[in-house]
């Protein structure tokens, strides 16, 4: 997720590099701290949707959702507190652009990224570089908060003789049959349902989250006892 995010935005970021001048004066140094602001935002925002979209994976892997929401979080805390930093130890890009590049600069340990990143913002944004900065944390902040409460699995079924009626997002209830079903797993709260593939051979499945695990388990096993007490023919 977040090279496919830096892989498309990697045309636009070499045009908007070689469409600067050559550096010189004032103006050229203002723009150079535009791109440096620009790149790092770009780079936090793919970090954090490469992240996020882990939290789906997770969630299929521990025991409770509570828990892959703490895993991500550190995995958050971690990506921004300790890889911002060895991105500043290490820069042979993020430098201050009068400085000769170096792969390890003799001043390495002198100042922090986010020294650089407010000295940046206030070269550029001047009284305002505070909100500006400030409002950039805020929808970072919101966008994760509302990613972390609102990925819940809202799939509801229930289960009849012909098959499972599965309840989406939008309210459009649809069956399911017998044949269909695969295979039936629980993951902790999650119940997943194997399903065969549908014309373009793509394999569903379906992603039920339970209060607890007993409710989990007691689902799969209405569904797995539905399911051996179907029989179409002479085949079941």
């Amino acid at each position: 997720m977040t090279s496919s995010i830096l892989g498309a935005l990697a045309p636009v970021s070499i045009l908007f590099v070689l469409s600067v001048p050559a550096a010189g004066s004032a103006r050229d140094a203002a723009i150079a701290q535009s791109l440096v602001l620009a790149h790092t935002l770009v780079i936090a925002v793919a970090g954090t949707a490469g992240v996020l979209a882990l939290l789906r994976l997770l969630s299929q892997l521990v025991p409770s959702r509570a828990i892959a929401k703490r895993v991500v979080i550190a995995w958050m805390a971690t990506q921004l507190l300790v890889g911002a930093q060895l991105s500043w130890l290490l820069r042979p890009f993020l430098g201050r652009p009068g400085s000769e590049v170096t792969f390890f600069s003799p001043d390495a340990l002198a100042g922090g990224f986010f020294d650089e990143i407010l000295r940046l913002a206030d070269a550029r944004f001047g009284a305002l570089a505070p909100f500006v900065l400030g409002w950039l944390v805020l929808m970072l902040a919101f966008w994760i908060g509302v990613t972390l409460m609102s990925d819940v699995q809202l799939t509801k079924v229930k289960v009849w003789p012909r098959g499972l009626e599965v309840t989406s997002t939008e309210a459009t209830a649809q069956l399911v049959a017998w044949p269909d079903v695969l295979a039936v797993v629980t993951r902790g709260e999650l119940v997943v349902v194997r399903l065969a593939r549908d014309r373009d051979l793509i394999e569903r499945r379906l992603d039920v989250l339970c209060g607890t695990r007993a409710a989990a388990q007691s689902l799969a096993s209405a569904i797995e006892s539905a399911r051996a007490s179907f029989e179409v023919g002479p085949y079941r």
